[in-house]
């Protein structure tokens, strides 16, 4: 029997108050300039679009292609309209089309150069003299925006598949990831990086392809969908990096990922800056054995900490910490110069999907369902539409 519990709730049904009715649909919300303290925007409306302000029910008809001006003054909104004429003054405003498909607005702020365009109903309020905005829009909307972001234009159409189903399980098994704030989801890397609108028809039929395919494991979970940019050759396990296993999250040997921009790195550092290092880290560095050990370090497969008898340090603190590329390095000392070299392989954590690996894949002619599955050890590509998971047992 199908678990529901899992994918119960799976979609959020966003509601949303417009003229004392409930608007629902399959919809997210993405709290966006999410990690920017902005206290005034103006937003460009290409679509026929209503507001709403908290003061009272009414929605009010705003210009087609006028720009209004919403600025934050402690913990309330004042909107300008032709950005001089005070309109509003309220708590909270919508901004609301019917087509939420396919209408459009435009985001300006003076703190990013280009302006960014979004579908769907936005929700604008103050706090402490910043704006907040809550963008509702329909997944595979997010979703394209979400790729088209992460990866560009340029690649193959089965690498873009690829993509967007990670993207779609994401979203679907970390919904509730901002719920205190009030949304789903943020738009920065603490979540997904998401810009706005997908500019890429390739992308756009990508996602538009595999429209509600998600990746289960052989319990019918959404798998943790983790990706990076090169494996270095050869992915990781999860428990080595995150202490949590997970089945289908297993080392492979990966020769897609080989010869690509992000295979190789190195990284130079002082002799004395490596030795202070390991001695905080408790490594025994007066023990000349171990000391060459710590500065002669050969990675032939991936391997989990540097150590010597007893005494080890997690090689992904030593990459967070030194600010490495990977895990997957090797360490020469140079001592002609009192310096130690790193000589490393990928970038990223290495678990899951290799980027580049999988862009190489497309162009050799795999398709998305096999790069999946290479990366991901005996899951289910699976469509949402076959399961009665919407509704409440």
């Amino acid at each position: 029997m199908l678990k529901r519990r899992i994918f119960k709730h799976i979609f959020i049904f966003s509601i949303l108050l417009f003229s004392g009715k409930y608007h629902s649909q399959e919809l997210v919300n993405i709290g966006i300039f999410y990690n920017s303290k902005i206290s005034e925007v103006k937003i460009l409306f290409q679509d026929n679009y209503s507001i709403q302000y908290e003061e009272n029910g009414n929605l009010y008809q705003l210009k087609k292609n006028q720009i209004y001006l919403i600025k934050a003054i402690n913990d309330s909104l004042v909107l300008f309209d032709n950005l001089n004429n005070q309109k509003i003054v309220s708590k909270k405003v919508y901004f609301y089309s019917p087509d939420i498909e396919n209408a459009q607005l435009t985001i300006i702020t003076n703190q990013f150069k280009k302006e960014r365009i979004y579908k769907g109903h936005l929700v604008v309020t103050a706090n402490n003299g910043n704006l907040k905005m809550i963008n509702t829009l329909n997944l595979d909307d997010y979703v394209c925006g979400v790729v088209n972001a992460e990866v560009g234009k340029g690649r193959h159409p089965e690498f873009y598949k690829a993509q967007a189903l990670l993207v779609r399980t994401y979203a679907l098994s970390h919904l509730y990831k901002h719920l205190a704030e009030g949304f789903n989801l943020c738009d920065g890397v603490h979540c997904q990086v998401y810009y706005g609108i997908c500019y890429s028809s390739v992308i756009a039929d990508a996602v538009k392809q595999t429209q509600h395919q998600v990746i289960v494991d052989n319990d019918l979970n959404l798998i943790v969908a983790a990706f990076h940019s090169n494996s270095g050759g050869q992915t990781v396990n999860s428990e080595d990096i995150w202490g949590s296993k997970k089945d289908y999250l297993r080392s492979v040997i990966d020769t897609f990922s080989v010869g690509m921009p992000s295979y190789s790195w190195k990284k130079t550092i002082p002799l004395s800056e490596w030795k202070s290092y390991l001695k905080k880290n408790k490594y025994p560095i007066d023990d000349s054995e171990a000391f060459r050990h710590a500065t002669h370090l050969i990675q032939t497969s991936r391997l989990t900490h540097l150590q010597y008898r007893s005494h080890k340090i997690p090689l992904k603190n030593i990459r967070d910490d030194l600010k490495l590329m990977s895990t997957f390095f090797n360490i020469h000392l140079n001592a002609t110069n009192d310096s130690v070299i790193f000589y490393g392989r990928g970038f990223g954590h290495g678990v899951g999907l290799s980027q580049e690996g999988a862009m190489k894949m497309a162009k050799l002619g795999y398709t998305y369902e096999q790069i999946i599955r290479f990366y991901y050890q005996n899951v289910l590509l699976i469509d949402l539409r076959k399961l009665n998971f919407f509704k409440e047992e």
